[in-house]
């Protein structure tokens, strides 16, 4: 099992970091619509059709468990300890397959009575067999008898329901219980083992530790990842040279979201300043500076671990460990190959090919086609990723992972790239030399996907092309089908319905996702505030629902839970939503003075973009935007200048200066028209960009694409040129459509301190104001109403603005 990548897994909870990383630079619809807002009748959710029985294969085993006859506690645990040994022990001879015990628990669940029976009929173990396509069936008893231990095994041939041998063995000491199904195994073929094979060793002698062992094992084919840790990691207590457990605990940790997102989330500050070089491309990082700061080293070490004391192992097993030890390693090459190789040898191998679905995903290497420069494509594809994890769950339909991996694929809105030039390279995933973006777009029953460098007209042409199809929208259908039939096949799961609400908020569809979320947090332990993921969502939902008060009490909530590293720069960032400040600066002081060592001056101007994009910067903004330039910049303000200046260019076009910076007359955005035509004094130039980007927002709202602070600097271009109507349109686009569907957390065009939550407050503000001026008397008041309550306990220096809006509503009539 492979490690899922903190960079391409747009869902975990480094988003935390999102906020701060570019510093430097009821789940039904109304009532009468079906949940996509059609009328009914609605269409049932796609739910994954089980796998037709494979024909059946005289040379493939099956072990089921074997009955307790003696009824007594102390054997019970070798019930099912008998399927995982005669499994690792006959999977030794090439010459046949065994089905794996994972598997076999899957099969009992599909057959009617088998999971649930104490004791298995033939009929019921021939069911099974049958099932897996198995033409042998192995079934048995253990029977204690004062100190001794029996176990007896049965041969049957699944075609004629015939006996065909049986074999027993038995031992009066307990820690060779084990060693037993080795000799087991050689009854049950009736031949001797292979030549070089230690059969019945499977990597310890303690029976508690591969007790401690099975019952991690069983958690883990669960997905009860918290349980499986503890279980394997008692094994290890135990016996710490047993190589399963290592494995075993390498693939939990994949699975352990919750701790790989706490663990990034509290970086300290140094690991924090290195995560943003590596995601900035400050300076060039080796595979050792990446791997601190992204990969979790408990899993290496097991993984590592494994691979050292794997030589007795069988041969899928070992190959299973080296696998996960490449990908960990981002060797996704020699990962994916290990992981074909053995889907080759076994088609419905579930382990390898959910590694090869995930190594296929998260390759991130460009490679020229046919030697020709001029062309590159991504080494691995996407849609063979698709294409992989949606066999999985025709396989295995309990495998519910697999829509997570679909879900990412199908909601990740670009695709990153780069030249690799050695395997564990750091791939940047923004900007630079051999750095690659593919816009993700759907092309009949498949994805396009092809790589352009990402500072280039190529990648500006692709996105346009992807909002006129309407890309985002279509991929976000398919995602939410994805997710819905998940959901369908595992309405308790967590995970599910976590999965479908962060899809229905990138849709818009506030009241479903916030449902979907309700269910997905019903457990007591998935309430806490520690978890970002869901706090994330949470925060999001809550201030898009106008949920105002409670938005506030969790950040507070959060802030006291979240007291380091790249989480409280996340959480400061949402307190400063709400007008209140403190965190923020306290984090931008630790980051750019002290970690990063800026002059005094840029330091200020850092922390002055918050209140410039929230639309509440004033005399101090301007006052630090002056003391920059002069300090800095004396002559014209060229690309370094406007960079550094980039929120007053793009989100200050108000600010009370007294002159603009000689800023040049053209600029890489639109975004910059406005403010460039503004220090020319060219007012004709201000009406045509103002105009363009107008253009641009409705375009951004129509095909229902996220914001990118296009609305925001229109309204401000058109407001100073009068225009209070358009004004007032472009912000209702922006808080009615393009904000709804946009997280707190993306980063706005070039980067800096500026995050679109931040839009939200200023959104509120101005589209008040611009109502009570225009007459609107009721859209004011629910907008200054919204703005009061999210402000309510705004820093001092805004209360003034809290005030005043405070008034307005008194005078429409309206009360907070």
């Amino acid at each position: 099992m492979p490690n899922r990548s903190s960079f391409q897994r747009g869902r975990l909870a480094w988003r935390a970091g999102a906020l701060w990383v570019a510093i430097g630079a009821s789940a039904t619809a109304l009532r009468g619509q079906c949940p996509g807002g059609t009328p009914p009748p609605c269409a049932a959710p796609r739910v994954a059709a089980r796998a037709a029985a494979p024909p059946i294969d005289d040379r493939t085993w099956i072990v089921v468990p074997f009955d307790n006859a003696s009824h007594g506690a102390e054997t019970e645990w070798l019930r099912d300890a008998s399927v995982n040994l005669l499994y690792l022990d006959l999977s030794r001879w090439q010459d046949i397959h065994v089905v794996d015990d994972k598997r076999v628990a899957d099969f009992m669940r599909e057959v009617p009575g088998a999971s649930a029976a104490q004791r298995l009929s033939l009929n019921d173990g021939l069911a099974v067999a049958k099932r897996a396509g198995a033409g042998r069936l192995v079934m048995g008893d253990v029977l204690k008898v004062g100190s001794r231990t029996m176990v007896t095994a049965t041969v049957f041939d699944v075609r004629r329901g015939a006996r065909v041998r049986s074999a027993r063995e038995e031992t009066a000491v307990q820690d060779s219980l084990m060693a037993l199904f080795g000799k087991l195994a050689r009854g049950i073929l009736a031949v001797a083992p292979p030549a070089g094979a230690n059969v019945g060793v499977i990597g310890t002698s303690s029976v508690d530790a591969y007790q401690e062992y099975l019952a991690g094992t069983q958690a883990l084919n669960r997905f009860e990842v918290v349980a499986a840790k503890r279980h394997l990691a008692r094994a290890l207590e135990l016996d710490t040279g047993f190589a399963l457990a290592h494995y075993k605990l390498a693939v939990a940790s994949v699975y352990d979201e919750s701790n790989a997102a706490m663990r990034v989330a509290h970086m300290n500050v140094s690991d924090t300043l290195a995560m943003m070089k590596i995601i900035m491309s400050f300076q060039a990082l080796d595979a050792a500076s990446v791997a601190r700061v992204v990969d979790d080293p408990e899993r290496l070490a097991h993984a590592t671990a494994a691979a050292r004391l794997s030589v007795d192992l069988p041969v899928r097993e070992r190959a299973l460990i080296t696998g996960l030890l490449a990908h960990a390693k981002k060797d996704y090459a020699r990962a994916c190959a290990i992981y074909d190789g053995l889907v080759r040898a076994d088609s419905s191998d579930v382990e390898a090919l959910y590694g090869l679905g995930e190594c296929l995903f998260q390759d991130e290497a460009v490679e020229n086609v046919g030697g020709d420069t001029t062309q590159v494509r991504f080494r691995s594809s996407w849609n063979s990723a698709l294409r992989v994890m949606r066999r999985i769950v025709r396989v295995d339909p309990s495998f519910h992972l697999t829509f997570d991996e679909v879900v990412s694929i199908l909601t990740a809105p670009n695709r990153i790239g780069c030249r690799r030039t050695e395997p564990a390279a750091p791939c940047n995933p923004v900007v630079g030399p051999g750095r690659y973006r593919a816009v993700v777009r759907p092309d009949g029953d498949s994805l396009l996907v092809v790589p352009v460098p990402s500072e280039s007209r190529a990648l500006l042409r692709d996105q346009a092309e992807g909002e006129r199809t309407r890309a985002r929208v279509r991929n976000l259908e398919e995602a939410r089908a994805e997710a819905e039939a998940w959901v369908a096949a595992a309405p308790r799961e967590m995970r599910a319905h976590r999965a479908l609400s962060w899809v229905l908020l990138r849709q818009g569809r506030l009241d479903e996702a916030d449902a979907e979320l309700l269910e997905a947090t019903k457990e007591p332990e998935l309430q806490r505030v520690s978890d970002p993921e869901l706090a994330y969502m949470r925060l999001n939902l809550l201030l898009k629902r106008s949920r105002s008060r409670e938005f506030t009490r969790l950040v507070d909530s959060v802030g006291l839970e979240w007291r380091g590293g790249l989480a409280r720069g996340a959480i400061s960032a949402f307190s400063a939503m709400t007008g209140r400040l403190g965190w923020y600066t306290a984090f931008a002081d630790t980051l750019l003075g002290g970690a990063l060592k800026l002059p005094p001056l840029m330091v200020r101007q850092g922390k002055e973009a918050a209140p410039i994009t929230l639309g509440v910067g004033g005399d101090s903004a301007a006052a630090a935007e002056g003391q920059l330039v002069a300090g800095f910049f004396p002559g014209p303000c060229g690309s370094f200048c406007a960079a550094a200046l980039r929120a007053g260019i793009r989100f200050g076009l108000r600010l009370p200066r007294a002159r603009w910076p000689a800023l040049d007359s053209t600029g890489p955005c639109l975004c910059e028209a406005p403010a460039r035509a503004l220090a020319r004094g060219d007012t004709a130039g201000l009406r045509v960009a103002a105009r363009a980007l107008d253009s641009a927002s409705r375009a951004v709202a129509r095909v229902g694409a996220t914001e990118d602070g296009t609305s925001a600097i229109a309204a401000d271009a058109l407001l100073l040129l009068g225009d209070s109507l358009a004004a007032l349109n472009a912000v209702r686009r922006m808080m009615d459509t393009t904000l709804v569907v946009t997280p707190f957390e993306t980063i706005l065009p070039g980067g800096g301190l500026q995050v679109a939550g931040f839009l939200w407050p200023r959104g509120m503000l101005l589209r008040a104001e611009l109502a009570a001026a225009l007459g609107e008397k009721e859209e004011a008041r629910v907008w200054y109403g919204r703005f009061v309550e999210l402000w309510v306990g705004a820093d001092p220096q805004f209360q003034p603005i809290v005030e005043r809006a405070r008034a307005a509503l008194q005078r429409l009539g309206g009360s907070r």
